[in-house]
């Protein structure tokens, strides 16, 4: 059996983790939405908005289960 990984570190290190406004076409609408109307809210939403981060996922690993094994990751 193989260790375990942590998901943040495998998608920072393989995949590479995203501007969560830079990558709207990985978010449903709504929720780009919410994060354009937090960031123009206040600083503090600003700030906030800048800490969300994504990161793309193939398709034939957007199952969980599948994910977790390809990635080895830790549930």
């Amino acid at each position: 059996m193989s260790v375990l990984r942590d998901p943040a570190e495998v998608f920072a290190a393989e995949i590479g983790w995203q501007p969560a406004l830079e990558r709207t076409d990985l978010l449903a609408e709504p929720v780009a939405a919410a994060l354009r109307a937090l960031e123009a809210a206040s600083p503090e939403g600003a700030d906030l908005v800048r800490q969300a981060q994504v990161v793309p996922i193939d398709p034939a690993h957007s199952d969980t289960d599948a994910l977790n094994a390809h990635y080895d990751l830790d549930p």
